[in-house]
Parts: structure tokens; C-alpha cells; sequence
């Protein structure tokens, strides 16, 4: 049996080495076989990941774990590089369509940018290098194929000179990754390379004296990004987050609660509240802003009705396919629970006469039924109804069926260095912890609490949990920013149609109880109970005459069935919206007539004239009156372009742009 006591020292006869150290022994003993029963071994705090350059090497902060043995272990800040995701080289053959497009199977990728090619001028005008997209003609190798724009699979080339004819492609393809970063027990990070895809998923990782530090999503798009992943870490089963959250086996503690058997004065969220008299168990959350006792075994049920008709308007072109629409979502049923009733020419349809359809779910206890086919189609159109029967949950229909809204804010701030701490004020406020904000870095969403986080109103303090519902007005980003970076915020609010009339009525209900609890306490004294009803009915008054109000202004706003149209905004806005978006292209050498006609077109209508051709790098911009004048037909609203003599060059193309506002 190990000895597992300390020695007693007796420093009389002088001190020994070997005694003190045995003692130091059991002591560290015990302490790192303590740490092992309490929290076990696992990582302890720390290992955030960063990334700031840009250049696939990805930092690590400095972090504390416990090994196996038991030992507390430090390790500092390192460095991991990781490498540009792989691409291949793919050669496709594509016939030109009649508009001069070519559709690719991939998004060309440029291994020079790290990132997906983009050209599409003005906007996007670096034009693509030819040795990572080469467009040439298959019979005819030494002709290239001039590239006009590329947006996605898609590139456009002069639709009069190829049209027809059968490309050639050459082009570099590149997916996403996903790398596991892990920590051995030797102090070293290692890396386990994840396979190139456009959906790429953990792999299985062999965790012999090695722990998760956490996961790097690469993704290829204009840039290459990568997105961070730390759920799955090797956490020990007993430890604390930056919030001092408690956490056992990765799962939240939270205090243990109790059954109250009597209602309790002042509840807390989730207390549970037995109600012996009508058998049920309550609990006190939060619904619709508004905490209250909610029944959780309550299975009552009652029944309800949706009715849907088909009339010669609306029928079905075989006579017998009835599907709901899409936006019906009321009418669904559930299969195979006679819960479909169908009349014609008010005679009832028998079940065998008809089959239901079904839109299958994740599971068969999912999927819901859209509709019917009749076994044979009608002979003519004419009346078909259908009976759908619902059972709902035993409550008023105002909770069951509550229609909701959503009010969708957005802006943007440009970053600069003034803003050193990287906060943002919102114009509008937002409720903590409940996913109403969304944030936007050029373009590129960020991922919440790893890129951006959410603050208090105070604008410095991180929310937590206890925060949920609060308002605020700011945000911070984490990720790194650089002047001049856009970064845009959308706020998302779900309004409950009526809840603010269903709160009147509540607080109604509630005055009304006080003023009976009021009556009952205090029936000897006449002139207390007098002075507590009339206080009690100017409550009701008050609230009833704020209903009034309310109910009178209702037709003052659109219902959310309605619909706006063109003919309910003002001539100015209309003049702003855009209209169409029209390209045309043809030969620098072609004569003034149909093919360099372009249609539809006014001296209101934006122009951009462009002109590509071998002897230049990009597609360059020509000026009206200097490189061309546009002579314009007013009776058939047409125009031509006539170039100037110096830029008649065969093999050159004219890319004429036509953008045109108001409706």
C-alpha cells in the first residue's frame, strides 16, 4: 500500500533532504490528484484565436490546461501556419449562347488574389490574368475570346463575333476547408488538414495525448476568410467561462428549483407552481415581454375549422390536382387523420374517391398535407370545398393564433481610427441576448460573440446573462477593421399583432381582482371601501377610454395583409426607382445601322460606353463628344453610336450599358 502521510520532522538532529522532499511529494500528490476529482483534466482558460495579416497563419493566445497527471500546465502565445486552401485546374468546352454567355460548372478562382474572380466594369475592373482564365476558341485555338464581364459561373464575351461557336476554358477551382488546431501534451500544437468541399464537415481526429483547442473554417470567397470554431474544445467537466458562468460537462449549472405547492408572492423565471384544485402544473416565464404562469400539462384541446373553395376562377386545369397555396399555411392538415372533408355540388366525397398530398417532413410525424387528387378528373369545372379540421391548444384564440410582424431597421458606419475601442451606436435601440442585430463588415456577415459583441447600454460593458430583453443602443466588433471599412448593422424586431390591446385587457382583469382582494379585506369600512372602488373604477375608465383611443385609430394603418404598389408612392420616389438594365455589343467596324442600333432608349437614360480590345489590359471607358457622339431617334426611341475614326479597329468590340430610372 502506497504511503500516503506525511512525515514528522524532527530537526534536531539536522534537516535531511530526503525528508523534506518525500513531504513536497505528498503534497503535490495531493493536490494534483484533487484537481483531478474535482474538475478533472482539460483545458482550464485561454487559447483565443486571432488573425490578424492575412497570410494563412493563424495566432493563438497564451492558455492553461490540466494533464492527465493531474499538472497544471502553461503554455504561451505560438503561431500555426496553415496554407492556402488547395485549387485544380478544370478545362471546359462550352457552346456561346445567342447573347454572347458562357456558364461554367465552378466560380473561377485566382490563386494571385486568394479569392474568386470578379470583372465586371466599372465596379469590378481588374480584369482576370490570362494564365488563371483563358477563354479561347476550340476550332480556331489561336483565337481568344475578348472576356467582357465575369459575375459567379458566368462569363460574357461578344455575342456577334462567338455566338455559337464552341469555348474553350481553362480556369483554377478552389472549396473551403475546415483545420483541427490541437495541443499535445508535449506543450506543441498540431494541425490535422481537413478535406477541400463546398460543405466541409469535422473529421474523426485521433486525440491520443492531444486536445481540441478549437477549429479553422477557410472560406473561399472574394477573399479568403476564415471563421473560428471553439464549440468541442477539450474543456475539463468542471469549469467557469470569461463570465464566470459555471459549466458541468460542457452544460450551463443553474440553481436548482423547487415545486411550490402554494402559489408564491414573488416568483422568479422558471419556478414551478402545483395547482392542486384544477391539477395542474404552472410555471412563470416570459411571453411576449410579459412574464405570467404558463400550464405545462395541459392537453385540453378544441376543435376548429378552415374552409377553402374552388370555384371556374381558381380551377385546377386536369380537374382533379387541388393544392393549397403556398402562403395557406393555415389549411395544412395532418396526413392520414381524416382530417380532410371534401364537398362537390354539395355532395360529400367519400375518402376512398380521393388521396391526400403530402409534403414529406424530416420525419413522418413532420410532414403535412398540402392538398387532394381526386381518383378521376371532374367533367367541368364547379364548386369543390374543403373542410379542414384542426384541434388547438384549450386557450383563448388571441394566444393560439397571435399574428406577428417583423420591423426590420438597417445603417452603416464607416470605420476610421477615431473609434480606437472598434464600438458602434445604433440609431435605434435593440433588446439584448435575443438575435435581433446582425452585423455586417463590407458586406461579409459576422459571426455573434466570435466577430461581435453585444454591450449594455452603457456602451463599455459586455451583456450577460441577466441581460435578456434589457435594451441597448451599441455593439463592439472583435474581428480586426481597417479605416475606411463599412460596417452596417441590421436590427430585426417580431411585433405580436394586438398584444398592446391584450395587455389593456389584462391589466383590466388585474384592477378589477385588487378591488375585490381590497373589499374582501376591509368589508367594516364603509368609507375605505368607497374610496378604494371609485379609485379602482377611474383605473378602469382610464383604461377603457385608451382603448377607445386606440380602437379609433386603427384604420389609420395598413393591415399586414395589404399591399403597397407603385401607385402609392410619390412621383419622386418613382422617378428614383430603377427601371432596366440593358448591354448591347457589337464590332468597332461595323457600319451605322441595325446591328449597332440600340433600342428602347432616351436622352434620360444613363449610357456607359465601353471598348475592349487586344491592344489594351482592361476594358477601357470612352467620353461622349470626345471618343463617339450618340445621335438619338425620338419617334421609335432608338440611338447609334459613331465612333471616332481612330478607334475603328477590326477585332475591337463597342460594349454599350443602358441604365434606366422611373417608372
Amino acid at each position: 500500500m502506497k504511503e500516503n502521510k506525511l512525515k514528522t520532522l524532527d530537526f534536531r538532529e539536522g534537516i535531511r533532504a530526503s525528508d523534506v522532499n518525500y513531504n513536497f511529494d505528498i503534497i503535490r500528490g495531493w493536490v494534483e490528484r484533487e484537481r483531478l476529482r474535482t474538475s478533472g483534466w482539460g483545458i482550464v482558460e485561454g487559447f483565443d484565436f486571432s488573425y490578424p495579416n492575412n497570410d494563412f497563419v493563424i495566432h493563438i493566445g497564451e492558455g492553461t490546461y490540466i494533464n492527465k497527471n493531474g499538472e497544471e500546465q502553461f503554455v504561451d502565445t505560438a503561431s500555426i501556419s496553415c496554407g492556402a486552401p488547395k485549387y485544380e485546374t478544370i478545362t471546359e468546352e462550352v457552346i456561346v449562347s445567342d447573347d454572347g454567355r458562357i456558364r461554367l460548372k465552378y466560380v473561377p478562382y485566382s490563386p494571385s488574389r486568394y479569392g474568386l474572380i470578379e470583372y465586371f466594369p466599372p465596379s469590378e475592373n481588374v480584369k482576370p490574368l490570362t494564365s488563371e482564365l483563358s477563354v479561347i476558341d476550340r476550332d480556331a485555338p489561336s483565337m481568344k475570346m475578348p472576356i467582357i464581364t465575369v459575375v459567379g459561373n458566368m462569363i460574357t464575351v461578344s455575342a456577334p463575333d462567338f455566338a455559337g461557336k464552341t469555348a474553350k476554358i481553362t480556369y483554377r477551382y478552389c472549396d473551403d476547408r475546415i483545420d483541427a488546431i490541437l495541443l499535445g501534451e508535449n506543450g506543441l500544437y498540431y494541425r490535422e488538414i481537413g478535406i477541400n468541399s463546398t460543405s466541409p464537415s469535422k473529421t474523426d481526429l485521433d486525440l491520443t495525448n492531444k486536445y481540441i483547442i478549437g477549429f479553422a473554417h477557410w472560406i473561399v470567397g472574394k477573399t479568403i476568410t476564415v471563421e473560428f470554431i471553439t464549440e468541442g474544445r477539450t474543456y475539463r467537466p468542471v469549469y467557469t467561462d470569461s463570465n464566470n458562468i459555471l459549466y458541468l460537462n460542457g452544460e450551463v449549472y443553474k440553481k436548482p428549483k423547487f415545486i411550490y405547492f402554494t402559489e408564491p408572492e414573488e416568483p422568479q423565471p422558471d419556478d414551478m407552481w402545483y395547482d392542486r384544485d384544477n391539477n395542474l402544473l404552472m410555471a412563470w416565464e416570459l411571453s411576449g415581454g410579459v412574464y405570467g404562469w404558463r400550464v405545462v400539462n395541459d392537453f385540453t384541446s378544441t376543435p376548429l375549422r378552415e374552409v377553402k373553395i374552388w370555384t371556374a376562377n381558381n380551377f385546377p386545369s386536369d380537374g382533379m390536382t387541388f393544392k393549397f397555396r403556398d402562403d395557406e399555411t393555415n389549411l395544412r392538415f395532418i396526413p392520414g387523420t381524416h382530417a380532410l372533408d371534401i364537398i362537390i355540388d354539395q355532395q360529400i366525397v367519400m375518402e376512398d374517391q380521393f388521396s391526400e398530398l403530402v409534403m414529406p417532413g424530416a420525419q413522418p410525424y413532420l410532414s403535412s398535407g398540402i392538398g387532394f387528387k381526386l381518383n378521376a378528373p371532374l367533367d367541368r369545372s364547379t364548386v369543390v370545398q374543403a373542410i379542414i379540421h384542426h384541434s388547438v391548444k384549450n386557450a383563448p384564440l388571441r394566444n393560439v393564433f397571435q399574428r406577428a410582424a417583423i420591423f426590420v431597421y438597417e445603417n452603416f458606419q464607416v470605420y476610421s481610427t477615431s473609434n480606437p475601442n472598434k464600438i458602434f451606436h445604433t440609431n435605434l435601440e435593440y433588446a439584448l441576448l435575443d438575435d435581433q442585430i446582425e452585423v455586417f463588415v463590407n458586406g461579409e456577415r459576422l459571426n455573434k460573440n466570435t466577430d461581435f459583441v453585444e454591450l449594455r447600454d452603457d456602451g463599455t460593458t459586455l451583456a450577460s446573462n441577466g441581460d435578456e430583453n434589457k435594451m441597448s443602443h451599441y455593439f463592439k466588433v472583435v474581428k480586426t477593421l481597417s479605416p475606411g471599412d463599412k460596417v452596417t448593422y441590421k436590427l430585426s424586431r417580431h411585433v405580436w399583432s394586438y398584444d398592446q390591446l391584450n395587455t389593456f385587457v389584462d391589466e383590466i382583469k388585474k384592477t378589477a381582482e385588487d378591488a375585490l382582494a381590497l373589499a374582501n379585506q376591509d368589508k367594516k369600512d364603509i368609507q375605505t371601501l368607497e374610496a378604494n372602488i371609485s379609485t379602482q373604477l377611474g383605473n378602469l375608465h382610464t383604461k377603457i377610454s385608451s382603448i377607445e383611443q386606440t380602437l379609433q385609430t386603427l384604420n389609420q394603418y395598413r393591415k399586414k395583409t395589404d399591399k403597397i404598389t407603385i401607385a402609392d408612392l410619390n412621383a419622386d420616389v418613382k422617378q428614383k426607382i430603377y427601371n432596366n438594365f440593358q448591354m448591347y455589343s457589337f464590332s468597332a467596324t461595323a457600319p451605322v445601322g441595325d446591328s449597332t442600333k440600340i433600342q428602347n432608349v432616351t436622352q434620360k437614360d444613363c449610357i456607359f460606353v465601353s471598348y475592349v480590345s487586344e491592344g489594351f489590359c482592361s476594358q477601357l471607358t470612352l467620353g461622349q463628344n470626345a471618343d463617339y457622339i450618340i445621335s438619338y431617334n425620338a419617334a421609335d426611341k432608338t440611338a447609334h453610336i459613331l465612333l471616332n475614326a481612330e478607334l475603328q479597329a477590326s477585332g475591337a468590340v463597342v460594349i454599350v450599358n443602358v441604365i434606366r430610372f422611373g417608372i
